[in-house]
């Protein structure tokens, strides 16, 4: 089943091996936009304090990244991202600007 404006993408990634139990292989499939500039940066997975990514379509939104995958968590209603100090915040003190979309 397609969807009108993404595409269906899939990777396989390693996760990390604990003591004892070796190292998995994942299937990650996801849907993403067709138009690349609505995407969150790539999550960094060998920074740990650096796991959230503002939403570019949408300031009441951003991206928290978990094992390397962005995941989409929505803001109270009324807050934007605050990317600056990675916190929902009032929109005065967020200065959140969508930089993609319609």
């Amino acid at each position: 089943m397609a969807l009108p404006g993404f595409t269906a993408h899939a990777a396989l990634y390693r996760s990390t091996a604990t003591y004892r139990q070796p190292a998995r292989h994942r299937l990650v499939a996801w849907l993403r936009p067709a138009d690349d500039s609505c995407l969150p940066a790539p999550c960094n997975l060998d920074d740990i304090e650096d796991m959230y990514r503002a939403n570019p379509a949408d300031c009441g939104s951003f991206y928290q990244c978990v094992w390397g995958v962005p995941h989409l968590i929505q803001c109270p209603e009324g807050l934007h991202f605050n990317a600056a100090i990675n916190v929902c915040d009032w929109p005065r003190d967020a200065n959140c600007q969508v930089t993609c979309g319609p």
